[in-house]
């Protein structure tokens, strides 16, 4: 067994010498040798098959459909990358094609193709036989003309019914469409129309194949949503009877009203007055009542006034409130007594009185009828030719139930403002507050 050793460098390097030893020789002279590492490298191309540099590397595709740097075979000599590229044909494993879109299509040796499915194409099917019910067809592949396809049970079971004679009507027997030849059991043969009870008359029945029945006389009962009446008095007032025939009453003249009587029908008739109180008139189309010479009647409106100023504070009489109002002709009018004895707080602006009388009777705009007033006790208004009564009007105030007392000479005085107040807060009175106020209940 040879023992190898390197020397003198533990690591050995080209020129370090390799002390061989063959412990099997017997002759001393032979059994130990050396040798450089350098040597023995050299020996190694010779001694190892395949050894050798690389010179030349061809790559060549022949018939495959595959390239080479655009070419069927390339050489490289030095360096260098091979670019394979082309389309591999069937014959070597591949399809011939560079694209396929859809369902592809085999073609022997040839390349493949790809396409849409197709169920006939030229008269080659690409789908055959005949698709079942359980795959969402009908399991038949003919049919004659009229045939009528029906399940016959639950689940897969498509029938064909072949089409009838004619006149024939399909019928349904045991869950089962079929043919039948009809007859005239059970269809209407003949028509006729009876007015019965309901005033109504028919003419042109029995009909037995075709015709038209016609009403010829008689008038529609109330029982059946008529009137009973054959004509009806033009203008007149119709007038029910429960269940018998509607009557009308004559037309009315001018200035005539229906005039309810008790258990009987209403009549006719004109509004009258006793006395000569009411003036009774008509002016198409209405009718006017006016009183001639009557008392007004007088409408109670105590508690109800109160007072405010017309920048901010209010003020409820503690004394007195008494008012009533009429209607006279065109005009209503009011008249009122306030009266305190208690020193009024937080009343600034000027001198309004507010909740006049409502429900259609207040004044409502700025230019309205006026009245006039008294003020008396402390401050003394209206008590002589020094002392003028001050005057109550609309302008200047926005709610349609108030107005506001001016000073004397309305058209040229302002309303009363601070300085009224400027009394009345600061003195506990008495004070009274009496007048009267018109309007136009036309402006209403």
């Amino acid at each position: 067994m040879p023992i190898i050793y390197t020397y003198p460098s533990a690591t050995p390097t080209t020129d370090d010498l390799l002390l061989i030893s063959d412990v099997s020789e017997t002759n001393p002279s032979k059994a130990t040798r050396k040798c450089t590492v350098g040597s023995l490298v050299a020996l190694v191309g010779a001694l190892v098959p395949g050894s050798g540099t690389v010179t030349s590397v061809e790559l060549d595709f022949q018939t495959t459909g595959l390239t080479t740097g655009g070419f069927t075979s390339e050489t490289i000599t030095t360096a260098g990358t091979f670019a394979v590229g082309g389309t591999l044909v069937v014959a070597n494993g591949g399809t011939g094609a560079n694209t396929l879109t859809g369902v592809i299509h085999g073609n022997g040796a040839a390349a493949f193709t790809a396409s849409d499915v197709i169920l006939t194409a030229g008269g080659t099917q690409e789908v055959t036989g005949v698709l079942p019910e359980a795959n969402g067809g009908t399991g038949e592949s003919t049919y004659t003309k009229g045939d009528i396809l029906y399940c016959d049970a639950t689940g897969a079971s498509l029938q064909k019914l072949a089409i009838g004679a004619d006149t024939n009507i399909m019928v349904v027997a045991t869950d089962r469409p079929g043919w039948t030849t009809p007859t005239s059991a059970g269809l209407v043969t003949s028509v006729d129309v009876s007015g019965g009870s309901t005033g109504l008359v028919f003419t042109g029945g029995p009909i037995t194949t075709t015709g038209t029945v016609t009403i010829t006389s008689g008038q529609l009962v109330v029982a059946n949503g008529g009137t009973g009446a054959a004509t009806l008095t033009d203008g007149g007032i119709l007038l029910g009877s429960g269940t018998g025939m509607v009557t009308a009453t004559a037309q009315p003249l001018n200035a005539e009203l229906l005039i309810g009587k008790t258990a009987t029908d209403p009549q006719l008739g004109t509004l009258t007055s006793t006395g000569g109180t009411v003036t009774i008139s008509y002016a198409d189309p209405n009718i006017n009542l006016e009183a001639a010479g009557a008392a007004p009647v007088k409408i109670n409106w105590d508690n109800q006034l109160t007072l405010r100023g017309g920048t901010s504070g209010t003020y409820i009489p503690n004394v007195a409130r008494l008012a009533q109002y009429w209607r006279l002709g065109d005009y209503v009018y009011m008249e009122f007594y306030m009266e305190w004895n208690q020193a009024l707080h937080g009343c600034v602006g000027t001198v309004i009185m507010e909740n006049l009388p409502g429900s259609g009777v207040s004044p409502l705009g700025a230019t309205v009828e006026q009245g006039s007033c008294l003020i008396t006790v402390n401050n003394g208004w209206g008590l002589g030719d020094t002392q003028v009564a001050p005057t109550v009007g609309r302008t200047g105030v926005t709610a349609d139930d108030e107005i506001i007392f001016r000073g004397p000479n309305y058209s040229n005085g302002g309303p009363l403002t601070d300085t009224l107040w400027t009394y009345l807060n600061g003195d506990a009175g008495p004070w009274a507050l009496a007048g009267t106020a018109w309007w136009l209940e036309s402006s209403v």
